[in-house]
């Protein structure tokens, strides 16, 4: 007898197991908690807040270390931290509420462009439109303006500087329409939810990007697709804090993460206009937006050691495991070594490397021959194969690119290749009308001082 033969009165219905999804996600969440915790510990990170909310409701909250080594204060929901650059994203706010009402868009205007269309359409000062519009509105009441040198409030979650130690840095003050708001999760949280109201991210004339990450510079928030999902995202960076904003706008899914370090951002090169350079971001992803979050797998660090299963890890995964070590190997020699390892097994395992390179992965390999040059230690070779063939790939469809000439000339200046290293530090000099950042700075100084070329 077989099933097809047996009668219907005879058969048993099949009951999947139930699954108590409430269950289910309090695990999620303690997993993505444990694995947060680690990144804190890998980053020597002193402080972090984070809050994950879904459908305007809050997910997940939590406070992790201190927000002052000296004192040993303990994070809470009542520490505020400087905002850097997550402070274009309310004057984008304010301007695309104007501007809806005006029944137009300004995706496309970057800062500096909606700063100047908001003075000249309500002749207000930009600190009294935001405290207007959106922070007595929504009763953000943590959240204002750092202009007071000689007032600093005990809630501030005091600066920190990271490297092999922790030492208390200073507060840098920014410039108000720009980098001057300091804020708290839960206030940003209430931010959010306002965004979502006014369902500015489903705006049909965002672009959401699949090709190569572009440079962020002066841009409210960075719009890419990542393995078929939309993603909005915006950071913050300043000396001694950092800040990473991600929603994915057809899932009224948020993560909001707020810390007194700046490694929280600039161990992720985030101005390369990629989030999946940050592991804290992957660390997401991995439990609340891929479908496999639900089957927990292996931490992306634990113990403060990598894994190096590459046959069962994304690429982009393993590119930014590669950053991170670049950027801990800075001041710590046995990441030096682990990076080096890592790099070699990728090349190895995908050797298709123009596929999946970008200027991040030529950062990390040049990264690593400058930790080598600063400590005069031995120089690593096996690289400058793929240094020279990623740099003329991304130099042919972005010749210009400060970024990419300075790698690519700083590689040849180390070489003795004068010669060559010239004409890539020429192309940076010539576009500073353009592109003026820290890179064309040293491409001025070593061209002024080093060669005698400029």
């Amino acid at each position: 007898m077989n099933l097809f033969s047996i009668p219907p009165a005879m058969m048993t219905p099949f009951s999947p197991p139930r699954v108590d999804i409430k269950q289910l996600y309090n695990k999620v969440h303690e997993n993505f908690g444990h694995e947060l915790e680690a990144l804190r510990d890998y980053f020597n990170i002193p402080g972090l807040a984070v809050l994950v909310s879904k459908d305007g409701n809050i997910m997940y909250e939590s406070y992790k270390g201190v927000a002052n080594i000296e004192t040993k204060t303990p994070m809470d929901d009542t520490v505020q931290f400087p905002l850097g650059s997550l402070t274009r994203i309310f004057t984008q706010m304010i301007a695309e509420a104007s501007n809806h009402a005006m029944g137009s868009t300004s995706h496309k205007y970057n800062t500096s462009q909606l700063l100047h269309s908001l003075s000249s359409a309500t002749k207000k000062p930009f600190k009294q439109l935001v405290r207007e519009r959106i922070l007595d509105p929504l009763e953000m009441h943590s959240t204002y303006f750092l202009s007071d040198h000689s007032k600093i409030p005990i809630s501030l979650a005091s600066p920190h500087i990271v490297s092999n130690d922790r030492s208390v840095g200073h507060i840098e003050y920014g410039i108000e329409e720009v980098s001057g708001l300091v804020s708290t999760v839960r206030d940003l949280h209430l931010f959010d939810n306002s965004l979502d109201d006014l369902n500015l991210a489903m705006d049909p004339e965002i672009n959401f990007s699949e090709s190569e990450p572009l440079n962020t510079s002066d841009l409210p928030w960075v719009c890419q697709k990542i393995h078929g999902v939309r993603i909005m995202w915006s950071y913050g960076q300043m000396d001694c804090y950092g800040s990473q904003f991600i929603k994915i706008p057809n899932r009224r899914l948020t993560l909001i993460l707020l810390s007194n370090s700046s490694v929280l951002t600039e161990a992720s090169k985030l101005h390369f206009g990629n989030i999946m350079n940050s592991l804290f971001a992957q660390c997401f992803f991995k439990y609340y937006v891929n479908n496999s979050a639900f089957y927990y797998p292996e931490p992306t660090i634990e113990n403060n050691k990598e894994t190096y299963d590459l046959e069962n890890k994304p690429i982009d995964q393993l590119l930014a495991r590669a950053l991170a070590l670049s950027y801990k190997a800075t001041s710590s020699s046995q990441d030096l070594p682990r990076c080096i390892h890592l790099l070699g097994k990728l090349f190895q395992t995908h050797p298709n490397y123009l596929s999946y390179a970008d200027i991040t992965l030529l950062h990390t390999l040049c990264q690593i021959k400058e930790v080598c040059y600063t400590r005069k230690l031995m120089p690593v070779h096996r690289f400058d194969k793929q240094i020279v063939a990623i740099a003329r790939h991304l130099l042919s469809k972005d010749k210009d690119n400060a970024h990419i000439n300075t790698y690519l000339g700083t590689f040849y200046l180390r070489q003795g290749r004068n010669d060559l290293a010239k004409q890539h530090f020429s192309r940076v000099v010539s576009n500073l009308d353009s592109v003026r950042n820290w890179y064309t700075g040293q491409a001025m100084e070593w061209m002024d001082e080093r060669m005698n070329l400029y």
